[in-house]
């Protein structure tokens, strides 16, 4: 009987544990992907980013050190002009001796202690003032027994001339060496002209001048009223390219 009751008590405990660890085997016990995470800090709203803007950048050292004649701004003159003293206005009588040769009209002005004879206005074809390449100036003055002004001539020119008119540049482009812009900008300097009469006018071209450097054509010129030249001399472009803004003046050295 003592048996018996031992055996049971047996069986009875390995009942027990065995229930037991089944159901320690059943509890659900957190994985390290279900462990609760901490309550994350609340992100802050940032402010939205601003639209894509065009900042200036700066120019390339290449396009610093060669200057374009062409390439300015509309109001570069219009901000540092200053108008003429009306005492040196009146001061400048208009020239009075002049010649005709070959249909184009010269003015005698007065340049260093001698004298010169220089076209009233620019050369023009049919009534137009025509832009030349240095090959196609040099034979039109040839032809007319004519030089190509000096720079210090461009400016005696200017300082004698009875009516100066305001420079008028054109936006800068690919249209600038084709006739529609030169034959626009001919029609805006006889709007500005306005039908006034004068022996020597200046102001509203640059120049083709002299030297020359091989190859390339040199430009100088476009006065403002206050006689500052928009156009430094400068030799950077190829002797075969003319646009709008240049044209030539004839000059003789004696009648």
């Amino acid at each position: 009987m003592a048996k018996y009751l031992v055996s049971f008590v047996i069986l009875l405990v390995v009942t027990l544990v065995n229930l037991f660890i089944q159901f320690q085997d059943s509890t659900p016990t957190a994985t390290p992907q279900e462990q609760p995470q901490a309550q994350a800090l609340p992100v802050p709203k940032l402010a939205p980013m601003p639209a894509k803007q065009d900042y200036d950048l700066p120019m390339e050292p290449e396009k610093l050190i060669v200057w374009r004649e062409t390439e300015y701004a509309d109001g570069d003159y219009v901000k540092v002009e200053k108008p003429a003293p009306k005492t040196v206005i009146k001061s400048r009588k208009p020239a009075k001796e002049t010649i005709v040769s070959n249909g184009i009209k010269y003015v005698k002005i007065p340049f260093k202690d001698k004298y010169i004879y220089v076209s009233s206005d620019y050369y023009k074809v049919g009534g137009v003032r025509k832009p030349l390449s240095l090959k196609e100036a040099q034979r039109v003055a040839r032809q007319h027994g004519a030089v190509l002004p000096t720079q210090e001539m461009v400016d005696a020119i200017w300082r004698h001339a009875d009516l100066k008119l305001k420079p008028i540049p054109l936006q800068a482009g690919p249209l600038m060496t084709q006739p529609v812009y030169y034959l626009k900008h001919n029609s805006l300097i006889e709007r500005q002209i306005n039908n006034r009469s004068y022996d020597l006018v200046a102001g509203h071209k640059k120049d083709i001048i002299r030297p020359q450097r091989q190859g390339r054509v040199t430009i100088y010129g476009w006065h403002r009223l206050d006689g500052v030249p928009i156009q430094p001399t400068s030799n950077v472009h190829d002797d075969d390219y003319d646009d709008y803004s240049n044209c030539l003046r004839l000059v003789k050295l004696q009648a």
